[in-house]
């Protein structure tokens, strides 16, 4: 990757792209709280309950404290990702390793440009990290893996597993047991395909989940069976996916099971033990 010339970064510095430090790109408290409410599987839900309500049936609407209890506890996250987000200040990060003129430069995170990486696309990446409870102390291994593939790689979410995988290690330790064995879950084959099936891909390059409401519905409760069920272990139970499936599947539960981790099998050192203590399927 010959990176950028020094020709190339005056000239995106003239032009006014280079990364000027601002208040903050993240989302406000009422943006939060508006994205976390007014979703599709929570109509799903409302409508549900409605119904239920008109039939009299009072008593299956049980799940609705569950859906708010979720929802309560996805703005939290959210509003504690961007009280984080907001109290970062960019031009005291350490200096990362970029390649300009063909070698191997070490540059102040302030002079990068969006020849590797934005500010908003930095910003964006910590965000999406702190949303996964992984912690962002190790400054110097997450910029100098933006600084590493940001120059080819542009979508926030693909850079965010290049980051995990570097800190990987920080990453599973916490769910380590007493024998410093990690606990897994893993999909099988129905679970895995249907997830892996469902991943689009819109014009600019960026992916999402597109799964039957249903479908997801039962995904979701099965992973929660799972670590309910899970073989007795004082660590916890980490779901295990591939790569690829790993960001729709964490997107997906995030909202409705917080605590439950989802981690790819490129994010476990080679060193650490695992211990299949469930599977989820599909069905």
């Amino acid at each position: 990757m010959p990176g950028l010339s020094s020709r190339e970064v005056d000239e995106r510095i003239r032009q006014g792209l280079d990364n000027e430090q601002v208040n903050s790109s993240t989302r406000t408290v009422k943006q939060i709280i508006q994205e976390n409410v007014f979703t599709y599987f929570n109509l799903i839900f409302t409508v549900l309950g409605v119904l239920l309500v008109i039939v009299g049936s009072f008593k299956d609407l049980t799940f609705m404290l569950i859906v708010l209890a979720n929802t309560a506890i996805g703005i939290a996250q959210e509003i504690r990702s961007k009280q984080t987000l907001d109290k970062l200040k960019l031009m005291k990060m350490p200096k990362c390793h970029v390649i300009r003129d063909g070698r191997e430069k070490e540059v102040a995170v302030e002079d990068l440009v969006p020849g590797t990486i934005s500010l908003g696309g930095v910003q964006k990446v910590l965000q999406l990290l702190v949303r996964e409870n992984v912690s962002i102390r190790d400054m110097l291994t997450i910029v100098e893996t933006l600084g590493d593939f940001g120059g080819g790689v542009k979508n926030p979410d693909m850079l965010a597993e290049y980051v995990r995988e570097k800190l990987s290690r920080s990453i599973v330790r916490p769910y380590l047991d007493s024998q410093g064995v990690l606990p897994v879950l893993t999909l099988n084959g129905n679970a895995e395909r249907m997830v892996q099936e469902g991943i689009r891909q819109t014009d600019n390059g960026a992916t999402f989940l597109s799964l039957n409401p249903a479908a997801a519905q039962r995904l979701v409760q099965n992973i929660n069976s799972a670590v309910e069920n899970a073989v007795n272990t004082d660590g916890q139970p980490v779901i295990l996916a591939s790569p690829i499936v790993r960001p729709h599947l964490a997107q997906l539960i995030t909202r409705f099971l917080p605590t439950v981790p989802v981690i790819s099998q490129a994010e476990i050192p080679s060193d650490i033990r695992l211990q299949a203590v469930g599977t989820v399927s599909a069905e």
